[in-house]
């Protein structure tokens, strides 16, 4: 029998069919197929979260199409929790701004600030020398009524303008694997 692809689980996830047998295998250590399942299964979880319109058929199956460069056995997604660093680590910005919330994701630490109303910026970072720096990726701001897209700087650091107040979901999809804070509320 043959594997089904990533974007065949992602489908089954998204749609709630993924076969029991299947399910079953996400929970196997041994099993190669597993963490695709339960990244799949994240993804679906974390895009059922957000208050959509249903789009076009059409658009939905360009989004399930996973990019070549994702086709690995282990993608990882780390779901940030807030995080609060001794006074020592936290990071300065200039400008008299506030301080920033500080979230840890895996092997990352992601800042976020609101120095302005609709704008958010932050960094993500290594939390040890053994981590490589993100050098690049993409960041999607999830909102009720918007998404808003930017680019990470090669130095890890991340701006979107012109955001709306509300609640929102960030992921930053970096070559290591995702990262995602979930429950962001700006003003």
């Amino acid at each position: 029998m043959n594997e089904p692809s990533t974007q065949e689980l992602l489908r089954m996830c998204l749609e709630g069919a993924l076969p029991p047998g299947l399910a079953a295998r996400a929970d196997d250590p041994n099993d190669p197929l597993a963490s695709r399942i339960r990244t799949c299964l994240q993804l679906a979880e974390l895009l059922e979260d957000l208050p959509l319109e249903s789009p076009p058929e059409a658009l939905r199956d360009a989004a399930r199409r996973v990019p070549r460069e994702l086709h690995r056995s282990s993608l990882p997604v780390w779901i940030a929790t807030l995080w609060s660093p001794p006074p020592s680590a936290r990071p300065a910005f200039r400008g008299g701004a506030p301080p920033a919330t500080t979230y840890e994701a895996g092997p990352f630490d992601v800042d976020l600030l609101q120095p302005a109303d609709g704008t958010l910026v932050g960094q993500l970072l290594p939390r040890d020398a053994g981590t490589e720096s993100p050098s690049a990726g993409s960041c999607t701001l999830f909102g009720e009524a918007r998404t808003y897209h930017a680019s990470l700087d090669a130095n890890g650091g991340l701006r979107f303008t012109g955001v709306e107040a509300g609640e929102y979901k960030l992921v930053l999809d970096l070559d290591q694997g995702c990262v995602v804070v979930p429950d962001l509320l700006l003003h």
